[in-house]
């Protein structure tokens, strides 16, 4: 029942690629030659700091948490451990955390030439406030920002913000922008990264070389000198460049070849990372079938997750009730919904709905593997139980202004199966922040009682009462079905056999991790 066309399509495209398949022979690491990446989709600018749609831009530019190719951000946040210092050397809170106080690293230079000064930190917070409309939402509680002195820089809040450290973004230079203009900034980016960027043909490739000038911070020196991100949205063309040795790495290895490529002697690494594949719901609008929570239960008890995992995804994501073990607000009591179609048709009769009804499904395309397969399988499991989903795939950009739309309009009728922050999140309060808190910009389910909670996670900076709100709140949101979690991603890169990668806890490559190696 879970086999669908899209599935059937990738299966086709990858036996093709095992039909033709050739040994791999050693990469002589040559300088002359870039590393080839290939990633499913180009990102919308070249300037993380005007990026509409951020998923897009610093898996490759880099920009928070733990992205740092191009650009940098003052900290890097890796999942599990202590913050470490990068182009902030150090920090102090105060005021019970209403002040955020950044020394900047010293000898720090951009790639254009230009010193890093506070300056370009104030410079680069307006203005991704001013571009992001997601980055406003994440800046909501900063008040203001400003440079007490060249390597001083001050954020004030209007309220303690625990997400702060993982959401502030990467820093340019605001002597380059003064001296170039907007035109030439937005299509030369200069960061402080380990990679300078170099040019870019678009629909086709961008290409990123070692910068000499590197700073001494906390991350390795560059191993390659040139890399080239060639962008293929399809997933069997992406697997044949991998074996005609056309891309040492593929970035999201299909589901149905990873156990295949690894037989072969291509090289994998698998990280769990964000996001995690939800059917996420807009009860903003009253008059639908989902704004009753029985119908969302309902629906809950429809979807065959485990199933969809083992033969549709190959059993390689994971799936929880909403956190992964071990992250901070996690409770082995709250389980995943069970699968239970009589229930669930039991539950539909119940709040009005015996023959089900009709509703609009979208989700998210050309980003994320496995999202699309997923929901045609939700929507032959919704359909077996009575409702029928009329699907639609729409690209980022689309789907992230349909996610403002149902969060400001209470007429909109929005149900997706959709790829968002929860479990692997370095800082699990942002995304009970990003997904689930009525004032943010792309929140379309609203639960007052909720946001009581998430603004209290927001406000506790000491882990061990942050931990008792996250838990809390994420019991809300099972008990009030808030969203359907169905797996969390297990992100797959294979490589040819003369590559080495050291894997980063962030979905994107961390260039610095990455060597010419051996065959073993």
């Amino acid at each position: 029942m879970l086999w669908s066309i899209g599935v059937t399509a990738v299966l086709v495209g990858v036996l093709a690629f095992l039909a033709t398949r050739t040994d791999p022979t050693l990469h002589d690491g040559s300088a002359d030659r870039p590393l080839i990446i290939a990633a499913a989709q180009e990102p919308d600018t070249v300037d993380p700091t005007s990026t509409r749609d951020s998923s897009t831009v610093f898996p490759i530019f880099g920009g928070n948490e733990n992205r740092a190719n191009v650009f940098e951000p003052l900290i890097l946040t890796p999942k599990g451990q202590p913050i470490v210092p990068n182009l902030a050397r150090s920090w102090t809170i105060l005021d019970d955390g209403r002040i955020i106080e950044f020394k900047l690293r010293q000898g720090v230079r951009f790639h254009s030439g230009d010193k890093l000064t506070a300056a370009d930190v104030v410079f680069s917070q307006q203005r991704m406030v001013e571009r992001s409309p997601q980055y406003k939402n994440w800046m909501r509680r900063v008040e203001r920002v400003e440079a007490v002195d060249a390597e001083t820089v001050r954020f004030v809040f209007n309220a303690p913000d625990s997400t702060f450290f993982t959401r502030v973004g990467p820093i340019a230079s605001k002597a380059y922008f003064d001296r170039v203009g907007e035109a030439i900034f937005v299509t030369r980016p200069m960061g402080t990264g380990a990679y300078r960027f170099v040019g870019r043909k678009l629909g086709q490739h961008i290409d990123l070389e070692a910068f000499e000038g590197y700073h001494d911070g906390p991350l390795r020196k560059p191993q390659i000198r040139r890399v080239r991100y060639v962008f293929v949205p399809d997933s069997a063309a992406r697997m044949a460049m991998l074996r005609a040795h056309e891309a040492d790495i593929i970035i999201d290895t299909p589901y149905p070849a990873v156990r295949q490529v690894k037989e072969l002697g291509f090289k994998t690494v698998q990280v769990a990372v964000i996001p995690t594949t939800i059917v996420q719901f807009s009860n903003r609008n009253k008059k639908v079938p989902w704004a009753d929570p029985r119908v969302r239960r309902a629906m809950a008890h429809a979807i065959d997750a485990d199933s969809i995992i083992a033969k549709v995804l190959y059993g390689i994501p994971r799936r929880y009730a909403a956190l992964a073990p071990g992250e901070l607000g996690y409770d082995s009591n709250l389980q995943p919904y069970k699968y239970d179609p009589a229930l669930s048709r039991l539950l539909l009769a119940q709040a009005g709905y015996p023959n089900g009804f009709t509703m609009p499904l979208y989700y998210w395309i050309g980003t994320f593997e496995g999202v699309k397969e997923t929901a045609e399988a939700v929507t032959l499991n919704l359909l077996a139980v009575g409702i029928k989903a009329n699907v639609h795939g729409l690209d980022g950009a689309r789907i992230l202004e349909l996610l403002r739309k149902a969060t400001a309009d209470p007429t909109v009728e929005y149900v997706g199966v959709m790829p968002v922050p929860l479990a692997h999140t370095p800082e699990p309060t942002f995304a009970l922040m990003s997904v689930f808190y009525s004032r943010s910009a792309m929140a379309p389910y609203a639960n007052l009682e909720l946001d009581k909670i998430i603004s209290k996670a927001m406000g506790h900076l000491e882990p061990a009462e942050r931990a008792q709100d996250i838990a809390a709140a994420y019991r809300m949101i099972h008990d009030d079905v808030g969203a359907i979690p169905i797996w969390a991603n297990v992100k797959t890169l294979a490589m040819q056999p003369g590559v080495d990668y050291l894997p980063a806890s962030s979905e994107s490559v961390r260039l610095v991790n990455v060597s010419w190696g051996r065959v073993p």
